[in-house]
């Protein structure tokens, strides 16, 4: 840590001296250590925890560290900075890169740890599901959302199973017969 601040042009004489201090400090103190998060009631425990301490110490005589109050630390509390993610997405065409054994491919590709890889199509052709008809995609229905892929999915696998048939994914899915299992969906490249 005195690295850092004479890096930043501290004085070395006083890194060392704080240093000592510290250190004299830590050694000498028998005081136990109570950490929390700061809160603005945290003044209320404080209060509260220091009018009670003397009970553990005439309750037990023997341990050093009860006979001296506690010495209350604070942390720092989770902030917006902390919950916010910075988001990479890259360029928007796609770069060839050398991966282990291929070159990358754009596409959909199921993640392997979700409900829905199951349901990914990765092909351009299907099977009809009744009559075995195969189908080649080249008009496809384009749903829109702000949602992530997985949860939008997870909806329509819900609404089909539970056949609420004013929307119009789970009326189509019960009105000609098919199940949940038969639902597929391909992100467009």
């Amino acid at each position: 840590m005195t690295n850092k601040f004479s890096d930043r042009g501290y004085p070395l004489s006083a890194l060392q001296k704080a240093s000592q201090d510290t250190s004299q400090r830590v050694e000498n103190s028998k005081r136990v250590a109570f950490v929390t998060t700061y809160h603005p009631y945290t003044n209320f425990f404080k209060k509260c925890i220091l009018e009670h301490w003397p009970i553990l110490g005439k309750a037990y005589p023997s341990v050093p560290e009860f006979s001296l109050p506690p010495l209350l630390c604070y942390k720092r509390p989770q902030n917006i900075k902390d919950m916010l993610v910075r988001a990479d997405i890259g360029s928007t065409r796609m770069v060839q890169r050398q991966s282990l054994l291929a070159t990358q491919k754009c596409g959909t590709f199921p993640c392997l740890h979700c409900p829905q890889c199951s349901n990914i199509t990765k092909e351009n052709t299907f099977s009809h599901p009744r009559s075995g008809k195969l189908f080649h995609i080249k008009v496809r229905y384009v749903g829109e959302t702000t949602q992530h892929i997985r949860d939008r999915i997870s909806q329509h696998r819900s609404t089909i199973r539970c056949q609420r048939t004013l929307l119009p994914v789970p009326a189509h899915f019960i009105s000609a017969g098919h199940t949940v299992a038969q639902l597929r969906f391909q992100i467009p490249s």
